[in-house]
């Protein structure tokens, strides 16, 4: 049944670009019902029509092997505190990977251990190659603990202060020049591999995997600093929801809409797709998280903000969302437009969720977390406004103030 929709799916497409031939056809199934190779279709496409196998989790454990022990280690660890979302027994596997982790950055740094990390390494990986046999019947959270559990112990691997004290000097030096990606490719690996452990025992996370893959091969961009990538922003989001999963009413689609919220806006994804994709549930969170109505036009903010607490998903998504807008703003936003948005937020996005916590008591502490957040930022954005004597009604600062 999912192969004769994905083959309709296909067929729409193909029509839209005029290439619904045998020969286009011919070629997708030599290539496994993959239509990546494609020419004519746009990058937004081609994420939008991966096969299943092209989202395959055992690709993320594959990959892993070739990272670095520090994102192997932090691999495992949010993998680990995926599968304790539905299996609290890996908490024992879990706190073995925290005593061990010291032991094995503190081996990286001593080149005449390079054996015992290699052999640390082989067994780590060896407990992410459990990952297809894991099941709620037999969760093996002992097995991966014997593994993950080092044989060596911490005073065995210490620096010499000297050695210690002139690697981190050298680190220091190498800091500023380390890639503006490294902080995104953390937090991607850390949700993937948190929604990878997941999903292994709650089948329903699988959607919020797809569609951090599907969204992540959209954003490509930067965001409007000119160097952070785009889809960081969405990440960030994600990470602070992720922290309360345990009472939201849709964790997995909450996830899912906050990794595709910008799609529509941003880069036309039909409804329609997100619909076929990812259900119901997360369309109708993506719509109404769009500030723009179906012919182009801006929604009035009132309207706007009053729908999205009619909706469990759309109204944790908002707010979490105007946090992490209102913490990034200060290098890309003129004092004017910061004191706008701020207002705003109190204005529209607090009252918002005083009405949704009514609709939606099972989420009221998740609310309560959002409000107290964007209540400690808006201070603060107040704060830095008083302080160089910002004037709402001219928007400007006192002129001994200006850059």
């Amino acid at each position: 049944m999912q192969d004769a929709i994905q083959k309709l799916r296909i067929e729409a497409l193909l029509k839209r670009h005029d290439a619904n031939t045998p020969e286009v056809w011919e070629a997708i199934d030599r290539n496994s019902g993959s239509v990546q190779h494609l020419p004519f279709l746009s990058a937004v496409e081609r994420a939008c029509y991966k096969t299943p196998a092209e989202i395959d989790p055992l690709l993320a454990i594959k990959a892993i092997e070739s990272k670095d022990i520090d994102r192997q280690l932090m691999a495992m660890r949010y993998l680990l505190l995926g599968l304790m979302q539905d299996c609290p027994e890996y908490k024992v596997a879990l706190q073995v990977l925290e005593e061990a982790a010291p032991c094995v950055v503190a081996l990286s740094k001593v080149p005449a251990r390079d054996m015992d990390l290699f052999a640390y390494k082989a067994r780590l990986l060896s407990a992410f190659a459990l990952y297809p046999q894991l099941s709620k019947i037999n969760c093996q959270a002992m097995r991966m603990s014997q593994l993950l559990k080092p044989w060596f112990d911490e005073e065995s691997v210490a620096l010499p202060v000297a050695e210690a004290e002139s690697i981190d000097s050298l680190a220091g030096l190498a800091a500023p020049l380390a890639p503006v990606t490294g902080q995104f490719d953390k937090l991607f690996d850390s949700m993937q591999f948190f929604l990878l452990g997941a999903m292994k025992h709650d089948n329903s996370y699988r959607i919020a995997y797809e569609a951090l893959q599907v969204s992540s091969a959209i954003h490509v961009g930067v965001r409007k600093d000119g160097k952070t990538p785009e889809f960081q922003h969405q990440l960030e989001i994600a990470h602070l929801v992720r922290t309360m999963l345990r009472n939201l009413i849709h964790p997995a689609e909450t996830l899912a809409a906050i990794f595709l919220h910008d799609t529509p806006e941003d880069y036309d994804v039909p409804y329609a797709e997100i619909n076929w994709l990812f259900g119901v549930l997360v369309a109708n969170a993506t719509k109404l998280l769009n500030k723009y109505d179906e012919q182009g036009n801006p929604k009035p903010l009132d309207e706007y903000y009053s729908a999205l607490a009619y909706d469990p998903i759309a109204s944790v998504a908002k707010p979490a969302d105007n946090g992490h807008n209102q913490s990034t703003m200060a290098s890309v936003f003129s004092y004017k437009k910061q004191f706008e948005y701020s207002l705003n937020i109190k204005n529209r996005s607090w009252n918002m969720m005083k009405v949704a916590r009514r609709l939606w008591p099972e989420q009221e502490s998740v609310y309560e977390n959002l409000k107290f957040l964007l209540r400690i930022q808006y201070n603060a954005v107040q704060a830095m406004l008083n302080a160089v004597q910002f004037d709402p009604e001219t928007g400007e600062i006192h002129p001994a103030l200006r850059p």
